[in-house]
């Protein structure tokens, strides 16, 4: 995942920063991953996820079919790709067409060179159905000057046709019936087109909402890997913080040869952490010698069983209060004991979740109409950067224009293994007009949160009219 960070800490998607850089360079802008294409970067040397997997794959099926392990190579750089964007390329002024061979030419996000197909075809039919009907008014204009020569000067009737010669007949006949099949055919020609055209339609907007659900499904699965990444390193800290405090008493213990209740006596006072972390210490029937109430028989049993067979280890659990502990423990064989240091983690998790709204609060995508939300299961929202007079405010039974419940359904959807999408309209950003609008949300099961992002389908609407003014003037 690549987020950009600006002096004032916000945070960009790469959809966003590169189109930023770019608008304000005078240069063709160059990138280093892939994912770059399509987002205003003319190319480079990029890295390639697919071109790592495929080499990555090449290299276990040579091990699945026998070959040493030591006797392959290993690979000493990145499966990079040589990539310029065609688009970017003209639009900067660039050629293409002057790029060695090695170098691979591709439209934005490669989409396998359908659309100049379809272009193609089009400007074949078009020319195709232009030549035929003036191939059909060539020949009524043929048919009118025959007419002209008759001798009546008026329409070609039965009683005509007996006066005339029938080689003359015949000739008007056939140049008539020639010009009005060309035309029919012009014609169907052109109707096919037409339906060609409007299956497009069909294949855009199929094209465009499959995109527009997979850029903000992107976008949420991006926030609850930060919200994941967030919290085991919170949680790694707070393991590093309490065993480096444990192994101060033990060392203090050792060095000092104290008993168990002198231990206890010099501890008495001790707190760190803001207060939210204490020790304490059980005897060898796991009675507490020190320190709180730990409450449930099988906590301190989990503890005995750990600091004696494992050694130095964690133990989660909540006590009386539902408040949440995090112990590390270990058997102190020299003082028969078993020593231990916890940590509260209310006050320590809350100030992380609000860290987290904060920075996702900060995220933006789709040129600023993108943003992600975030709220509890119950319905209260707490991050929404484009709409801030919701926060705070418990939503759950808000219905959009149409009587959809929105919040409802998200929340609903996020409690799904894989999340999952809802339909409503939503006041756009820039307008304050409302939308139809698609979103997609995720949970956060054990903090009782969902978070979510959204696209405007009026967006898809505008792309596929752009796409089809774009193939027409083409």
């Amino acid at each position: 995942t690549v987020f950009n960070r600006d002096s004032e800490n916000r945070y960009y998607s790469y959809e966003e920063s590169g189109p930023m850089v770019a608008s304000l360079s005078n240069a063709p802008v160059y990138g280093l991953w892939d994912f770059y294409l399509g987002h205003s970067i003319v190319g480079g040397c990029l890295v390639s996820g697919k071109a790592q997997g495929v080499a990555a794959g090449q290299l276990t099926q040579r091990i699945l079919n026998g070959e040493k392990v030591t006797s392959i190579p290993v690979l000493a750089s990145s499966p990079n790709v040589l990539v310029v964007d065609y688009a970017e390329a003209i639009k900067r002024g660039l050629r293409p067409q002057k790029l060695p061979e090695n170098i691979r030419v591709v439209e934005g996000v490669e989409k396998s060179g359908r659309l100049s197909i379809k272009v193609t075809h089009r400007h074949r039919n078009w020319l195709i159905g232009a030549g035929v009907i003036l191939t059909a008014f060539g020949l009524l204009w043929m048919l009118r000057k025959e007419l002209a020569k008759s001798k009546t000067g008026a329409t070609l009737g039965i009683a005509g046709a007996r006066q005339q010669p029938m080689a003359q007949f015949l000739k008007i006949r056939m140049v008539r019936t020639a010009g009005v099949s060309a035309l029919g055919l012009a014609l169907a020609i052109v109707a096919v087109d037409l339906v060609g055209f409007q299956k497009e339609q069909v294949e855009d907007r199929e094209s465009l909402m499959a995109q527009k659900q997979g850029e903000i499904r992107d976008q949420v699965d991006r926030a609850i890997e930060y919200i994941e990444f967030s919290r085991r390193h919170e949680e790694m800290r707070l393991r590093r913080r309490l065993s480096d405090q444990l192994g101060e008493v033990v060392q203090m213990a050792k060095e000092s040869d104290l008993k168990p209740d002198q231990l206890s006596v010099l501890l008495k006072e001790t707190s760190w952490h803001n207060g939210t972390g204490y020790y304490f210490v059980l005897d060898s029937q796991g009675n507490v010698l020190f320190g709180p109430d730990l409450g449930q028989k099988k906590i301190v049993e989990e503890m005995m069983r750990k600091g004696r067979k494992i050694g130095r280890d964690f133990v989660s659990f909540k006590d009386s209060r539902d408040s949440v502990i995090t112990a590390c423990v270990d058997w102190n064989e020299d003082l028969h004991v078993l020593l231990g240091t916890a940590e509260y983690r209310d006050e320590p998790v809350k100030l992380l979740q609000e860290d987290i709204k904060a920075r996702l609060s900060a995220i933006s995508f789709d040129g600023g109409e993108g943003y992600i939300f975030a709220g509890s299961q119950d319905g209260v929202i707490f991050t929404s950067r484009a709409n801030p007079e919701v926060i705070g405010r418990n939503m759950l039974d808000m219905k959009d224009s149409q009587g959809v419940e929105a919040i409802k359904d998200l929340i609903i959807a996020s409690k799904k293994p894989a999340g999952g999408l809802v339909r409503y309209t939503w006041p756009k950003t820039t307008t304050g007009v409302e939308s139809a609008k698609v979103s997609y949300a995720r949970g956060v099961a054990d903090w009782g949160w969902f978070v979510g992002a959204g696209a405007y389908l009026d967006e898809v609407e505008a792309t596929i009219a752009l796409n089809q003014n774009n193939r027409i003037k083409s």
